[in-house]
């Protein structure tokens, strides 16, 4: 978009185009995808260059919107039932994401039979996950009980995250 835009607001793009299935199948070739847990990852695997990459397609721009959703929301199924004992019986979205009708629409359709709901169907805006997740890690913190999943984040035993200082 020539910097216009930073997102595809409302899926509007993606809705538009149509998933390019060798770039997709490439995609879900990253090593990230393929890696066991417990793993994460950001801006490092899927950031600025991962973008330029992309760009380099000559993909118009729509398609290249498509399939990156669908790559999102593949990834997040291949996920759930390739790395869990069982395949969850529902997944709660949240987030930026959550706000794109057409991701959303994709994860329900990859995550069959699961049940895909937005948090706000909760009662709790889905934007406001971050803010949710550190009073949930402080209200821990403060009572003293271990807020880390060694079993996701690959750490060797389970602690108390995070420090309380009073004021001096």
């Amino acid at each position: 978009t020539g910097g216009k835009l930073r997102f595809d607001r409302g899926g509007k793009m993606a809705v538009k185009g149509h998933i390019n299935e060798m770039l997709l199948g490439k995609l879900l070739r990253h090593k990230f995808i393929k890696a066991r847990p417990p793993k994460t990852t950001g801006r490092e695997d899927f950031g600025i260059e991962f973008a330029r990459s992309l760009l380099k397609t000559k993909i118009a721009s729509n398609d290249l919107i498509a399939t990156v959703t669908a790559f999102t929301a593949i990834s997040m199924a291949k996920a759930y039932y390739e790395f869990l004992p069982a395949a969850p019986d529902e997944v709660i979205l949240c987030g930026g994401g959550s706000r794109n009708p057409v991701l959303v629409k994709m994860v329900k359709d990859y995550c069959r039979p699961m049940h895909v709901m937005v948090m706000d169907e909760f009662g709790i805006n889905a934007d406001a996950k971050e803010a949710i997740s550190f009073a949930i890690l402080a209200v821990h913190t403060i009572k003293g009980v271990a807020n880390n999943v060694p079993s996701a984040t690959g750490a060797k035993r389970a602690v108390v995250l995070g420090k309380i200082v009073p004021p001096s």
